[in-house]
């Protein structure tokens, strides 16, 4: 008895065929809370969200939540995978020794380019003022001292992330290029990291073609990128494995979740907000309370208490728009 892992060119999926194969699909489905409103409509919704096809496609970065599930379930059955799977579940870099920026990374930031560097792509979460983006640009710093031909889509939630982030690396004393791509910056594709905003990806009028031939991809703020979201189409254009998506937070519904491993990878590295201030690496959160006296008391609107003044006022309001109604006609 086995599964059999497999990897589609064409589709940019794997494929999973063998033994115990409806059970893994259904374990990675979840209710589709619309099906119970299809009736009233007449049309037909699916009662469960997939994220294995029936013909056992899924995206790779699914692949170790897969595997532990067929660990847990103690399934005596053999976990075989073809070499071309393998090469894109765990693609793999040249790169191992971090090259410092201007700002020393603090412990936990090189724990996480380390863990990317070990598995070539991956989910990080890591809570606000955790430093994401001197992070990546570390891991990034790192890749082009190996690789001055380096090729990077970071893909930024808006136009402002896109100057903040540029502006970051000028500080940080990044060596490689970097471009802006927005409505008002030009496609400069002489950058070695581009950086472009969700908005620019998804228009119409953009030509996204060279997102086939970069190197590496990174998402900032990756939890916006939900199931069913049309930038997802671009994820399947991109022939590199070497995916990243940094977050403060996953979303809260699994198909969601899965979504974002399925197309980024495995969750490499998790540090919430109450980790970091326990560590002292951001400040601690103080509420104070404060009582305000006012020397006059405001003149608020007159509220309506009784059933009876509301009614008058409802009926003043049905009178007076059937008469502006009648005028109108």
């Amino acid at each position: 008895m086995a599964i059999k892992f497999d990897w589609d060119n064409g589709r940019g999926q794997g494929i999973m065929t063998g033994d115990h194969f409806e059970e893994i699909r259904e374990r990675f489905s979840v209710a589709n809370k619309a099906a119970k409103f299809a009736r009233y409509r007449g049309r037909y919704i699916p009662r469960r969200l997939y994220t294995i096809t029936p013909g056992g496609r899924f995206d790779p970065g699914l692949y170790k939540d897969i595997e532990q599930y067929i660990t847990d379930s103690e399934y005596s059955t053999d976990i075989l995978m073809s070499d071309s799977f393998m090469e894109h579940v765990k693609p793999k870099f040249d790169a191992k020794r971090i090259k410092q920026l201007k700002l020393k990374l603090r412990d936990y930031q090189k724990d996480i380019v380390k863990e990317c560097l070990d598995n070539g792509r991956g989910t990080v979460v890591l809570a606000t003022a955790g430093g994401k983006t001197l992070t990546f640009a570390t891991l990034l710093e790192t890749l082009y001292n190996k690789n001055k031909k380096l090729k990077c889509a970071l893909i930024v939630p808006d136009l402002g992330l896109v100057e903040q982030t540029y502006n970051d690396f000028v500080d940080y004393g990044t060596t490689f290029k970097t471009t802006k791509w927005t409505g008002k910056s030009e496609l400069d594709l002489s950058g070695n990291v581009i950086v472009c905003n969700l908005g620019i990806l998804q228009s119409n009028n953009s030509d996204t073609s060279w997102l086939n031939h970069v190197d590496v991809v990174i998402v900032d703020e990756v939890h916006k990128l939900r199931k069913g979201n049309k930038v997802n189409t671009l994820f399947k254009s991109m022939h590199t494995s070497h995916r990243f998506g940094f977050t403060g937070t996953m979303p809260e519904e699994l198909i969601d979740q899965w979504n974002i491993i399925g197309k980024m990878g495995p969750i490499l590295y998790e540090r919430n907000s109450f980790q970091l201030r326990k560590d002292n690496y951001v400040a601690d959160v103080k509420v104070q309370i404060l009582k305000l006296e006012h020397s006059t008391k405001p003149d608020y609107p007159k509220t309506l208490r009784t059933p009876a003044e509301r009614y008058r006022v409802e009926l003043d309001f049905i009178i007076n728009s059937a008469f502006r109604n009648k005028l109108l006609q």
